[in-house]
């Protein structure tokens, strides 16, 4: 999901980089046309957003200070469509971010007028007349601030172009993502060799535990073994203890132990304890005496015994 938003976040200021990008083109292309054809480079212009022309950062500094030319043009458009309201806000970004500009006391002077005007919005025969040398004295100063600033400027480095700013925007938001989903894979990969490692120290443990166990056991099964050697009884014994006993011998003696059992297919505790006392060499009074047993018992042993042989 955190992918998804990182990915989604790339894509929207790339398209915006692109946008911006594509009206910087427009500029550049209106550039061109300023002073040959200034209606062609009014035609270019229209297709840039209000919103955007109005913001200087959007589109850096220009060649012939074409921001300001075009916000002229963009003021006479709006008189001839008797937009005196849009007029004047066109003539007050001039005048805000263009101070250098020596037109700037006549731009003044205009944009007073404009505001007189606003409440007649040329209703009469001469506020038509004002409107037509308006729009003219308009395209007038548009002009000379173009073709002033062609001559006195001839060469002016541009702040932002295709190359200069798009593709690196591109690989700066491409080395984020890039960064952010190593970051992230790298979190990844360290949780699961903390998980790998706290799984191996548990079975560390347990395997501890488990060594200690059968340690144990077949210590206990030794001590079994070696009283029954020296004469002892396996009188009531738990099962847990002639279980150690037998897993001792089968340690001990693992050939010995395979040849007894190898023979049944399976066996019982007792009858495993009787063929290990029986391996020792003892008689079946011997093995009688130990396990504490009738005659009968051993009897019966063998013959269950012989049912289970392979």
């Amino acid at each position: 999901m955190k992918n998804l938003v990182l990915i989604f976040i790339a894509i929207t200021l790339l398209s915006a980089c692109k946008q911006m990008n594509y009206n910087i083109h427009l500029l550049k292309e209106a550039e061109k046309y300023m002073v040959e054809n200034p209606y062609k480079a009014m035609e270019i212009i229209d297709k840039i957003p209000d919103s955007v022309l109005s913001n200087q950062s959007q589109l850096g500094w220009h060649h012939g200070q074409c921001i300001t030319t075009a916000r002229y043009y963009k003021a006479a458009k709006d008189i001839e469509c008797n937009d005196i309201v849009g007029a004047c806000y066109w003539l007050r970004l001039v005048i805000v971010n263009d101070k250098n500009n020596e037109n700037i006391r006549e731009t003044f002077e205009l944009y007073d007028t404009l505001n007189i005007l606003k409440s007649n919005q040329f209703s009469n025969t001469q506020d038509i007349i004002l409107k037509d040398r308006l729009i003219t004295r308009l395209f007038s100063i548009s002009e000379s601030v173009n073709h002033r600033t062609e001559v006195i400027i001839p060469h002016v480095e541009r702040y932002l172009t295709s190359n200069d700013f798009y593709w690196p925007c591109i690989f700066f938001l491409s080395s984020c993502l890039t960064l952010l989903l190593y970051i992230q894979h790298k979190q990844k990969k360290d949780a699961a060799i903390h998980d790998y490692k706290t799984e191996i120290e548990y079975l560390n443990k347990q395997a501890k535990r488990q060594k200690d166990n059968v340690t144990e056991r077949l210590g206990m099964g030794r001590m079994m073994y070696e009283s029954v050697r020296n004469g002892g009884q396996m009188k009531g014994i738990s099962i847990e203890q002639e279980q150690c006993f037998i897993d001792y011998y089968a340690y001990a003696y693992p050939e010995e132990y395979s040849m007894i059992t190898k023979p049944y297919t399976k066996l019982s505790l007792r009858h495993t304890t009787y063929l290990i006392l029986e391996a020792m060499n003892y008689s079946d009074a011997e093995i009688q005496n130990i396990l504490f047993i009738k005659r009968g018992t051993i009897r019966n042993y063998r013959l269950r015994m012989n049912k289970n042989k392979k």
